[in-house]
């Protein structure tokens, strides 16, 4: 299972051809996608707030129905916290919401598709895959 990081989604609506291929290429090969609910609130936030407000909803409906949606359990939580305290101890903060997106993924055995790499690079065990 491939899990897109919000930005990759994001990117994905605004037309890239390049992403959107991709992704087409990941279903075609049988792959899973899926997107986070962390990814779908960061989605919902900035559709609200913008001025094409309804047709972006129903782009992002009809997106969630073509796509497996992740949510937190247990076991991402459990991760979650051991991961921050790990990152914390360490020095090598990163943000929260990444953090809940990256234990998600992890208890899910997912890989993530990201853009950005630097904010999920010090979470261990985390397979990363940067477009």
């Amino acid at each position: 299972m491939h899990c897109l990081d919000t930005n990759i989604v994001i990117d994905h609506f605004r037309g890239s051809e390049s992403i959107t291929g991709k992704i087409q290429q990941l279903k075609n090969e049988g792959f899973e996608i899926a997107i986070t609910t962390i990814t779908l609130c960061e989605l919902c936030k900035g559709f609200y707030l913008s001025e094409q407000k309804e047709a972006n909803l129903a782009v992002l409906n009809g997106f969630l129905n073509t796509v497996t949606l992740l949510s937190q359990s247990r076991l991402s939580c459990i991760l979650f916290g051991k991961d921050f305290a790990l990152l914390k101890t360490k020095g090598l903060m990163t943000q929260e919401m990444a953090l809940m997106i990256a234990s998600i993924c992890k208890a899910n055995n997912s890989i993530l598709i990201t853009r950005n790499i630097k904010d999920f690079k010090n979470i261990p065990d985390l397979a990363v895959n940067s477009w």
